[in-house]
């Protein structure tokens, strides 16, 4: 059972912006057969989407904390659209893969230009779904 808590934690770290290895024990019980990868894919996803969540809301209370503390905004008005309008265009093609090490932070951005939670995390989650499936799989 530990093996499973294990790879529950590393998931969740790894979706989360904590910077992590990715998925060492999903991967080393895979590799070494004798284990029905079903149970540990689904684990990983929900692990997955428990760091996902977790960025969402710092995201959304990071800004917000900010906000409250100084009085001051984060950036100037026209620049704040300007990037919301690049991130509400492109956002659904990319938050599905934001698994990738690069693009972990775009759920930290749903969550501070105000994107629906639903809708981020789902995304996000989507994706997470389709990697582990792949893995699953292949």
């Amino acid at each position: 059972m530990s093996l499973y808590s294990d790879i529950f934690i590393e998931s969740a770290l790894v979706a989360s912006i904590i910077p992590f290895n990715s998925d060492p024990t999903y991967f080393a019980m895979r590799s070494f057969g004798g284990h029905d990868m079903l149970i540990p894919s689904i684990i990983a996803v929900l692990g997955s989407s428990a760091g996902i969540i977790f960025n969402y809301l710092i995201g959304r209370l990071g800004l917000e904390l900010y906000r409250s503390k100084s009085g001051k905004k984060v950036m100037p008005l026209a620049t704040y659209n300007k990037f919301l309008g690049v991130f509400s265009r492109y956002f659904i093609v990319l938050l599905p893969f934001s698994w990738l090490p690069m693009l972990d932070f775009l759920i930290f951005l749903a969550g501070i230009f105000g994107i629906s939670a639903r809708l981020a995390v789902s995304l996000a989650v989507a994706g997470q779904i389709a990697r582990y499936t792949w893995y699953l799989f292949s």
